[in-house]
């Protein structure tokens, strides 16, 4: 089923139709013309362009059928499309016998056609087969120029060489974007080496992170560790517990030297008996017949002894510090998260 709406002759279009019956007048069609315009059928007749022309292409084949109809082809494709564009109307042009370009009919889009660059998309072709009526087909010009005839060879040639040009595009894009040593990180499984067979990617970097480079961080060059032992400066303050052992059970001897020399005085005490305390002027001591008896002494010169004690036994102690640590490295990796790490290296 057709994607086009029926062609409307334009009036001039009518009006070189009608001229072909004249002597010497003849119509030759010239090209076929897409746009994006969109237009109603009623607003055909008086047109004498089409707006916003999107391409020109050449029809690739004419011929009379019979003597009132004319038959056209031409392959529409997105080669030469720079800039995607919604495809409304196709336009007939034609020239009369003095070489003047003419908008002849124009057909609009049953169904528009959305035309996308091909460095975007794959190569779309559109061949279109127009019939028109003409009462005067004998004065019809079905010259065509043969550069505008396409071969099955020719046409399989274009494809490659459409196909061979993409594939060019698509490489010198990517090679511009993926210059030699160019890194991309990869959330994904995508071998790069698959996705682009021409160049040759490896796997870098795997544990570690990514820094700036400069003066100080060479590019390039690993620097840093996941692990390392503490310097000793860099301990914190810390305790550390210890013991003693017992060493030689030994004794010592010792003397004391004279100090001050005193006498002490005492009595005996009977019930009624009297005394003085100085033991000056005391009365006989009667030790007969009395009740319960106690004794005194007097205090008499304060003085202190000093003591000298002989060293015995020499000896010492072992004393036991506990240690700390087993000196193992430890982790000094960052909170990170892990991509796949590819490099460009050819």
């Amino acid at each position: 089923m057709s994607n086009w709406n029926q062609y409307i002759l334009t009036d001039k279009g009518r009006a070189l139709l009608a001229e072909t019956g004249i002597q010497d007048n003849a119509l030759t069609f010239l090209n076929l013309r897409t746009s994006s315009h969109v237009y109603t059928s009623d607003q055909i007749p008086s047109l004498t362009e089409m707006a916003d022309v999107q391409g020109t292409f050449p029809f690739t084949s004419k011929e009379t059928v019979n003597e009132t109809s004319v038959k056209l082809e031409s392959i529409v494709s997105n080669k030469d499309v720079t800039t995607a564009y919604t495809w409304n109307s196709t336009g007939v042009y034609a020239t009369d016998s003095n070489g003047t370009p003419v908008l002849f009919a124009v057909a609009t889009a049953k169904t528009p056609v959305d035309m996308q660059p091909i460095a975007e998309a794959t190569l779309s072709q559109y061949t279109l087969t127009l019939y028109l009526q003409a009462s005067n087909a004998d004065k019809i010009q079905i010259n065509v120029d043969m550069n505008a005839y396409v071969t099955r060879k020719e046409m399989v040639q274009y494809q490659t060489d459409v196909t061979h040009d993409f594939d060019d595009l698509e490489k010198r894009i990517y090679n511009n974007i993926y210059k030699i040593g160019r890194v991309i990180l990869d959330f994904g499984d995508t071998d790069p080496n698959e996705q682009f067979p021409w160049m040759t990617w490896v796997k870098i970097g795997e544990g570690t992170a990514l820094i700036s480079a400069g003066d100080t961080y060479k590019v390039g060059v690993s620097v840093g560790s996941n692990s390392k032992p503490i310097p000793q400066g860099c301990l914190p303050k810390h305790t550390h517990s210890a013991s003693t052992d017992t060493q030689g059970d030994h004794s010592h001897s010792g003397s004391t030297g004279w100090a001050g020399n005193h006498r002490h005085r005492f009595w005996l005490d009977g019930t009624g008996q009297n005394h003085d305390d100085d033991g000056e002027n005391l009365n006989d001591v009667n030790h007969g017949g009395h009740g319960q008896e106690g004794c005194w002494t007097s205090t008499n010169g304060n003085h202190t002894h000093s003591i000298n004690l002989n060293s015995a036994g020499s000896h010492k102690h072992n004393v036991t510090i506990a240690s700390a640590g087993n000196g193992e490295a430890f982790n000094v990796m960052q909170l990170s998260m892990p991509v796949y790490v590819w490099k460009r290296t050819a």
